[in-house]
């Protein structure tokens, strides 16, 4: 099924992030994993490790549906067997009589214990003929997906058993030209079955395997002409799910076949058909996909909740948009079967809305929210659309349930959902996820950890040191498998963080850069910089040797990436840090792009002169001293107007910023226990230099942000900016949100309120007393 996720950049999901287009659940890796070829036996055989075994989640039902392919195979001797004595070779193939077969089958179908079935092969297999090893491999399919079945104390590879792989040398005999095997039926039921016990991760697709598989090919190309709905959706079906793209011979066959069978498949038929040409990359041609928009069209009422998040999801891996009769009977049937998804199903289905670029009509977003769960999130932070209160509220309350059995890719895209959105978890969400990260560590694969440390950074909350230490590891452990994108996210998620590296996983960030600094587009090249010269100013992180290099690439970008703001912003505050603050020993030549001193530097003028935003805290400290007497301006620009304070006393020469939440980090080991804190808006949403004195990206309002009990501590960029503010006045005060929260009383009398002014004056009052203002 199709999750895509991506985490922002800097300056607070300003930026696209590392984009899960490549690791998304099910097949959405389409047309970055079926460009690998195995030629181990000349065929085009796509490598399914590349999945990311995604798939075998999302269709785990599929055995199920459909219409019990083999209940009727003892009927086939009427018309496969015209012989008493066949003939056998290779592996098998002999058979007997007409009856002797029919019991024979019979004996296979009954028998309910792998290893039983494999000593009725041991002793019968010469006996075997065509219905027979399609009947035998059927039935070890549906042994391996029916649940309790003793399947799962067998061997996980059944394919090294000698006694099955003698019966897949049989099936692979009779296949060829001239074999027994020559029934359009018992090929489709060969295709599923392999196809089944390999999605079932008990048949590794080895040499041997593929061998079978080229036979098995060949046949579909000479039989299906005789293939009825369920023999092409159902062949379809098995080698996508096999990751074998059949040559053009035999897809032109399938797709003749679909051509003829469309108008009678089933809703699951049409289903599978759509989604095996999806999941191997291919487009049906005119006459086909115009039958399968006729099938998608009139069977759309009837279709299942499965049936319609993966037709929706097939559409939108194949780039197509479903034309309006279609697109109307899809979106009834969402709005149907909505509740029924799922989460896998729901976040399919939204996944493939996004990505066709359309929202879902009133009633199918209402049944989509309906399925609220947690992989959702996503899905709602991609859209860009916040759901209602009683959704978030189901989703919170989703996310909380079943994050303890999230696998890693659903934590890191819930994660980047709840950033993306700019909302924090509640508290048992949260440490339901923070638990994710620390016990899917291991498995985290690069995207993942880019995501993560990008949610956390973006939310302005930090994990706990257990989390830290898992996602340390996990940055040193898949560096080398990150691009370009994903290495600049982590650099600016720990600088946004304010935590530096350990020496492993510093080392391993600066190798990939040295590694891919050259391919960095314009955001990754702002993110990096930004990063590594944050560390320098405010932690004393020495510069790393490919620091000047990134400035570099700076140099050489085209005029197009000079127009994007948010990237001139970032360059020209890493620009100012580097000019203002690196002195001594640390200073290291850099070249300067020609634009940064000019659209750079206006662009940035004109961000800080634009953002005047006065939050209440902002308007109180006003007013307690205006009761002192004390002059002051508020939102004043510095002399070179490269910076807005707060509230400027000129007599005094000193600046009072007023910090909200975005000013400080939270750490991750004390969460509350009443389950109250969390929930908030906001989170470091600057970052990156983009925003108010390019700190944080504007400010809240402080009274309706919610916190935990944790320990804050200022950001790191906030800290920057009070050496900034330090170099132009004579003095920096700075007035805390939280601490002017605890003087006030929530009773809302007059006499409190006038008692709560009264505490403010005296605690701005020892504010100024302390930097020598006489109040």
């Amino acid at each position: 099924g199709g999750c895509r996720g991506g985490g922002g950049g800097f300056g607070g999901g300003g930026f696209g992030g590392v984009q899960q287009q490549q690791q998304m659940r099910g097949g959405n890796n389409v047309n970055n994993n079926f460009n690998n070829f195995n030629n181990n036996n000349n065929k085009n055989f796509k490598n399914n490790n590349n999945f990311n075994n995604n798939f075998n989640n999302n269709f785990n039902n599929n055995n199920n549906n459909f219409n019990n392919n083999n209940n009727n195979n003892n009927n086939n001797f009427n018309n496969n067997t015209n012989n008493n004595n066949r003939g056998g070779g290779g592996g098998g193939g002999g058979g007997g009589s007409k009856s002797a077969a029919i019991a024979l089958n019979g004996h296979i179908s009954r028998e309910n214990d792998p290893e039983r079935l494999l000593g009725i092969i041991a002793d019968e297999l010469p006996n075997f003929n065509d219905v027979n090893v399609a009947t035998a491999l059927s039935k070890f399919n549906k042994l391996c997906v029916v649940k309790g079945s003793r399947f799962a104390g067998f061997a996980l590879n059944i394919g090294a058993d000698h006694r099955f792989r003698a019966l897949m040398v049989s099936a692979r005999d009779m296949l060829a030209p001239g074999g027994q095997l020559r029934n359009a039926r018992e090929v489709t039921n060969i295709t599923h079955a392999i196809a089944g016990l390999s999605k079932a991760g008990v048949l590794v697709v080895d040499v041997s395997v593929r061998e079978t598989l080229a036979a098995l090919e060949a046949a579909v190309a000479r039989v299906s002409k005789d293939f009825n709905h369920q023999g092409v959706g159902n062949t379809l079906w098995g080698f996508a799910s096999l990751g074998y793209e059949p040559g053009e011979e035999t897809w032109a066959a399938l797709e003749a076949g679909v051509i003829r069978v469309a108008r009678d498949m089933i809703p699951q038929e049409v289903a599978n058909t759509i989604w095996g040409y999806s999941t191997l990359g291919r487009v049906p041609r005119g006459e086909a996909w115009a039958a399968l928009e006729i099938a998608v069209m009139r069977l759309g009422r009837d279709m299942k909740a499965q049936n319609v998040s993966n037709t929706i999801w097939g559409y939108s891996t194949m780039g197509r948009m479903p034309r309006t009769e279609t697109l109307a009977a899809l979106e009834s049937a969402v709005a149907r079967v909505g509740p029924e998804m799922d989460h896998q199903g729901v976040a399919n289905t939204v996944w493939g809305y996004a990505t066709l670029g359309r929202r879902p009509g009133a009633e199918a977003w209402a049944a989509l929210e309906a399925a609220g769960v947690a992989n959702t999130v996503w899905g709602y932070a991609t859209l860009g659309r916040r759901p209602g209160a009683e959704a978030w509220a189901a989703l919170e309350a989703a996310v909380a349930r079943v994050g303890l059995q999230m696998d890693p890719q659903g934590v890191s895209m819930t994660i980047w959902g709840y950033a993306t959105l700019g909302r924090e978890p509640a508290a048992k969400a949260w440490a339901t996820l923070e638990d994710g990260v620390t016990r899917t560590s291991k498995e985290l694969k690069a995207q993942n950890v880019s995501n993560v440390i990008w949610g956390y950074a973006t939310l302005g909350y930090e994990p706990g040191a257990v989390a830290w230490a898992a996602l340390e590891a996990a940055v040193t452990r898949v560096n080398k498998d990150m691009i370009p994108q994903a290495v600049a996210n982590v650099i600016w998620g720990y600088a946004t963080l304010g935590r530096e590296p350990g020496t492993v996983a510093w080392a391993a960030l600066q190798a990939g850069v040295t590694r891919m600094g050259k391919d960095m587009n314009p955001h990754d090249v702002a993110s990096v910089t930004w990063g590594f010269i944050l560390f320098a100013v405010g932690r004393g992180v020495p510069l790393p040797s490919c620091y000047p290099s990134i400035w570099q690439v700076a140099c050489t970008l085209n005029v197009s990436a000079a127009k994007d703001l948010k990237f001139l912003q970032t360059m020209f505050h890493a620009h100012l840090m580097h000019t203002e603050l690196v002195s001594g020993n640390d200073a290291v030549e850099i070249p300067v792009p020609t634009w940064l001193m000019h659209e750079g530097r206006d662009v940035w003028v004109r961000s800080v002169r634009d953002d005047t935003s006065v939050s209440r805290n902002h308007r109180e400290v006003s007013a307690v001293l205006h009761a002192l007497n004390v002059r002051h301006d508020v939102e004043h620009l510095t002399e070179d107007k490269y910076f807005s304070v707060d509230l400027y006393l000129p007599d005094h020469d000193i600046v009072i910023e007023v910090d909200g939440p975005t000013h400080y980090i939270r750490g991750g080991d004390t969460p509350d226990t009443d389950g109250t804190g969390g929930g908030g808006d906001g989170g470091n949403g600057g970052g990156g230099g983009y925003g108010k004195n390019g700190g944080n990206g504007g400010e809240e309002e402080e009274g309706e942000a919610k916190t935990r009990t944790e320990v804050r501590r200022r950001t790191l960029q906030t800290e920057v900016r009070d050496l900034f503010l330090a170099r132009r006045h004579r003095a920096v005060v700075t007035v805390p949100w939280f601490e002017l929260a605890e003087l006030e009383d929530l009773s809302g009398s007059a006499a409190a309120q006038q008692h709560d002014f009264d505490k403010r004056k005296e605690y701005i009052a020892n504010k100024l007393r302390a930097v020598g203002v006489k109040v």
